[in-house]
């Protein structure tokens, strides 16, 4: 064989000298890819390349049952509101209430969800919709995602999503406090919705609202108990990144925060009982006469990544993973400058690990993103006995459908259920439910030991 060669190559601004052999750094590798004959150059080449070329996940990924991905209108096959209200009431377990409101718009509020015992269900779902025009209104239930797969709310339009003041078994209110107080954990983001339809989204918490364009009001409390509350109680919600052109009434709203939205010129954000904070959000708050509570105005917001998002390519039948730029001083929305690589970056599937609850371990899991792999959860209840950790920057962990890391009953002891390693930079973990076990952990969530990383590029949870 022939002599090693010697030459220097650059690590940062320090140079280093090398002979050519197993297991040296890529850059010696490719500088002494040209020398002919040597073994040892041969295998070291081979190394490397084997170790770049991991698997490719598969695009368009195997989505699991709990994901249901529904084609556009112009190829869609059936009864698509009767599909929405099947996947709404599972299967007929919960009652689907009739569309009160009619189109284009009138103030009456279509009668109440029914959903009881559903709180603590273990079943998730997400709902894809793939962009075009889709011709039906969804129920979002609990453990609910209705998710559009454009790359801006604007290449998804849906009549529109629901969520309705809840009920009992007997179809009635019980208690003095009527309203939405229980309506808890589901989410909707990334569409538009009809021009001229109202909205009714009666939530309480840990069900945001992100990406939306809504083409009418949107109203979070509704009247209860025939006309004798004007607004039903509902405890706090969020909106971020998206435009209402009717304006938002928070009506009977504890408190209710609103991020980087905009409302139409002549609408106003209005009502609310207690606090409402809206931050980097363009648009007039007005009080309501005799209202005991406050609107908190900033400005802009200092420093925000947007969730990541799934989008899909009709024309090359691929998703993709976007993952947004961290913004300065952001005022208003961002999604109208998605169309610019510089705003936000496209990741191909194949490079995107999709688990399933049930299937994959937080061993596997972990495989992946040592990999390099970017981690979709699909709806579901992971029970993991070890730590699920992030060892590397630029990881995404993105949930679907209020997917739940959750301790399992025969794990031990955990410092905690999810750990973002020291030094790491650009670390997104979104759209999770962490849920901690009988052993107990010391955190649910754990980001580093110390202070490290830089702040220019810090991590978004």
């Amino acid at each position: 064989s022939s002599s090693p060669c010697t030459r220097s190559v650059f690590a940062g601004a320090m140079p280093f000298w090398g002979l050519c052999k197993k297991g040296q750094p890529v850059a010696e590798v490719e500088t002494c890819a040209e020398e002919p004959g040597n073994i040892l150059l041969a295998e070291a080449a081979a190394e490397k390349l084997s170790m770049e070329q991991t698997d490719k996940e598969q695009n368009p990924p195997n989505w699991p049952s709990s994901v249901h991905v529904i084609e556009a209108d112009d190829q869609f096959v059936g009864d698509k509101q009767a599909l929405f209200d099947r996947i709404f009431s599972d299967d007929g377990k919960y009652t689907v209430h009739p569309w009160g409101a009619e189109f284009p718009n009138t103030d009456r509020y279509g009668g109440y969800f029914n959903e009881t015992g559903r709180d603590f269900d273990a079943k998730r779902v997400a709902v894809l919709l793939k962009p075009g025009v889709h011709r039906a209104k969804f129920n979002v239930g609990f453990y609910n995602s209705l998710v559009g797969l454009g790359r801006e709310p604007g290449a998804v339009e849906l009549d529109a999503f629901e969520v309705l003041n809840g009920v009992g078994a007997d179809g009635v209110q019980h208690g003095a406090g009527p309203g939405a107080l229980d309506n808890f954990w589901r989410s909707v983001e990334n569409l538009t919705t009809a021009p001229g339809r109202n909205i009714y989204y009666f939530v309480s918490q840990a069900s945001p609202l992100r990406k939306v364009h809504i083409q009418g009001q949107l109203r979070l409390t509704g009247p209860v108990g025939g006309g004798v509350y004007d607004w039903g109680y509902a405890s706090g919600g969020f909106t971020a990144d998206s435009k209402i052109d009717g304006g938002v009434e928070f009506g009977g709203q504890q408190q209710y925060c609103t991020r980087n939205s905009e409302i139409g010129n002549d609408a106003v954000y209005a009502g609310g009982a207690w606090s409402n904070v809206l931050i980097g959000s363009k648009g007039v708050y007005k009080s309501q006469p005799g209202q005991a509570g406050k609107g908190t105005v900033i400005e802009s917001t200092e420093r925000i990544a947007e969730k990541p998002y799934i989008t899909y390519d009709v024309d090359e039948n691929k998703y993709y993973l976007m993952i947004p730029s961290v913004e300065l001083a952001k005022s208003g929305i961002s999604w109208e400058k998605y169309s610019s690589g510089d705003v936000v970056e496209k990741v191909d599937f194949e490079n995107v690990y999709v688990a399933e609850a049930g299937v994959s371990t937080a061993a596997m899991i972990n495989a992946k993103i040592a990999e390099g792999k970017h981690i979709v959860l699909t709806p579901g209840i992971y029970k993991i006995t070890e730590p699920i950790v992030i060892g590397k920057s630029n990881t995404v962990l993105l949930g679907l459908g209020l997917a739940t890391v959750q301790q399992a009953d025969e794990a031990p002891y955990m410092e905690s259920l999810i750990f973002v390693q020291d030094g790491l930079e650009d670390v997104r973990i979104a759209g999770l439910m962490v849920q901690g076990g009988p052993t107990g952990s010391n955190a649910l969530i754990k980001w580093g030991t110390r202070k490290s990383g830089s702040a220019e590029i810090a991590g978004f949870l």
